[in-house]
């Protein structure tokens, strides 16, 4: 991993503030980011044009012993989520990693979700929404359940069908890096939204424009998503990353204490169509507890514990 030089990130202001929660249809247009909220050093972000897309709905396929084993020796005693579910409150139905940034880890962590969550004894979804249809294959590696939809309009009906659906308890979705229409629409229906960052300037900068959209969805879902941010892929001795995070914690988006750490088993996970919870050695246990912490912090946010 190249090393990120130092750098002073005292001149980058995160636009913050509050909405008004308005009622409203939520396939409703969002309006762009206004020029004053961007930073004016950052070059404009312009939307693309999505794809049309035919959902692709694959089968779960049990997972082999060896998985089911490996799931074992990286789970705790303790059920994570026994306190989240015996207090009566209800789970996201609707989770989705989302920036419009590239390469902050979208994927991985859609993917060790979904994994991470079916551990648990959930029926979960994953909805491959990124043009570049990273998660999906692996998905598919894993037997479990996918769906492909890269069409705005195809989404929001397919998440309304999947609300009344009880063949699953949870969806995932992963977001594309980009500021086009199908982003804002993912922000427009999910429950919970986990927006990964990385540490450098430019990342830091450019989550202005996403959390301009957070609160565009919020305005009119009455608070929807509920929005967390987090760190991936980082150094936590370097000074860049303390600046990053001293920096990002000024934003009224919840900066979750549970980053998660540069590691070549989270790196070489896609390749090896595997996630760090399948894989019984030091580095990847220690990156299984530092997912397993991200994920049930990111829930107790959205459950209020």
């Amino acid at each position: 991993m190249n090393q990120t030089a130092p750098q002073n990130l005292g001149a980058v202001e995160i636009a913050t503030g509050t909405s008004t929660p308005l009622v409203s249809d939520p396939s409703s247009n969002l309006q762009q980011p206004s020029p004053s909220a961007q930073l004016p050093t950052m070059p404009t972000l312009s939307s693309s044009p999505t794809s049309m897309s035919k959902p692709t709905t694959h089968p779960k396929v049990p997972p082999s012993s060896k998985t089911q084993r490996a799931g074992k020796r990286s789970g705790s005693k303790t059920p994570p989520l026994e306190h989240l579910t015996s207090s009566g409150k209800p789970l996201p139905k609707i989770i989705a990693f989302t920036n419009q940034k590239g390469g902050v880890g979208k994927s991985t962590c859609s993917v060790h979700m979904q994994d991470w969550l079916i551990r648990q004894g959930l029926k979960v979804l994953l909805i491959d929404a990124d043009g570049q249809q990273c998660s999906s294959p692996w998905a598919s590696r894993l037997g479990y359940p996918f769906e492909v939809i890269h069409d705005p309009d195809q989404l929001f009906n397919r998440i309304a069908e999947l609300r009344e659906d009880r063949t699953y308890d949870m969806v995932v979705i992963d977001g594309p890096g980009n500021a086009s229409e199908i982003t804002r629409m993912i922000l427009n229906c999910a429950d919970l939204a986990m927006v990964p960052i990385r540490e450098s300037f430019f990342d830091v900068a450019s989550t202005t424009a996403i959390l301009q959209f957070v609160r565009q969805s919020q305005a009119i879902r009455s608070g929807l998503p509920i929005a967390t941010l987090f760190f991936n892929g980082i150094n936590n001795r370097t000074l860049v990353y303390k600046d990053a995070a001293a920096t990002v914690s000024q934003c009224q988006v919840t900066l979750l204490d549970t980053p998660i750490h540069y590691r070549t088993c989270i790196i070489d996970s896609p390749g090896q169509m595997q996630t760090v919870f399948a894989l019984n050695r030091k580095d990847a246990r220690d990156a299984s507890t530092q997912f397993e912490q991200l994920f049930v912090k990111a829930l107790e946010v959205y459950c209020h514990v």
